[in-house]
């Protein structure tokens, strides 16, 4: 059977593009940016720590090491967003192959569902660090580069646990839903350990049932994405919660108008 070509590179990439954009507005899932905003100078009051950060508003904190903030918060942004591609194209090539018994399609499904377990490991490292960063724990900055679950939970269960006899209940409560947050993550990052060590190097089970020592972590295709879609709206979710943060631990600013690098 013949291939019709595109007629340019240029168009491959733009059809690409399109079609990418169009199966994760199927799935509800957005760039990060386009969350905290219902429009260019009203905050989403739902995502409100979202739209703080990207308006420039969490810059300037006094006693707070602004480097770090910013190194780990731009961090965080650029792997979801790149996570969010990746997760595009997995979409994309999974769409595909039920058309059509297509091994290159099964293959980049893995290929790239992988790739969206690493990037969001990342993003999850980076805001790890971000909240180690803004409640001044220093002492857990040694294990920030793990991608391990218990590692990863510590600092969120330890500064749970320390406000605990807060008089403030409004704060107790939002650092109780940024733990309960913080599992959920680390559940997720065993599997970007299973990944980063190729005990899992295939995701699907039915791609190495003759392997036994490289079980893989799902069983169909649609778990493995989903996983990863939940995975994504779960970051999504902690990113804003920790960006409200800094409104509790050092007083609320109003959100002044979008700045031009939104």
């Amino acid at each position: 059977m013949g291939v019709c070509k595109f007629v340019s590179s240029a168009k491959l990439v733009e059809y690409l593009e399109q079609e990418l954009l169009e199966a994760l507005n199927r799935r509800g899932l957005y760039d990060i940016s386009q969350y905290g905003w219902l429009d260019d100078d009203l905050a989403d009051p739902d995502y409100s720590g979202l739209a703080r950060w990207q308006a420039g508003e969490l810059v300037g904190w006094p006693g707070l090491n602004h480097q770090a903030l910013k190194s780990h918060g731009y961090s965080f942004i650029s792997h979801m967003q790149t996570s969010l591609h990746s997760l595009g194209l997995a979409l994309v090539f999974a769409e595909g192959s039920l058309e059509g018994d297509s091994l290159f399609c099964e293959e980049a499904v893995g290929s790239h569902c992988r790739d969206v377990a690493l990037k969001l490991g990342l993003a999850a490292i980076s805001l790890r660090n971000l909240f180690v960063a803004l409640t001044d724990r220093e002492e857990d900055s040694a294990g920030s580069a793990m991608m391990d679950s218990r590692t990863f939970r510590a600092p969120f269960a330890r500064a749970c646990a320390e406000e605990a006899g807060n008089t403030d209940a409004e704060m107790n409560a939002h650092l109780g839903r940024i733990d309960s947050i913080a599992s959920e993550i680390a559940g997720k990052c065993s599997l970007c350990e299973q990944l980063s060590h190729g005990l899992a190097a295939m995701p699907l089970a039915m791609k190495c049932s003759d392997r036994e020592e490289a079980k893989a972590p799902f069983s169909t295709r649609e778990e493995m994405i989903q996983d990863l879609c939940d995975w994504y709206d779960l970051m999504i979710e902690a990113g804003n919660s920790i960006f409200v943060l800094f409104d509790y631990m050092h007083g609320p600013r109003p959100v002044g108008r979008v700045s031009a690098a939104r």
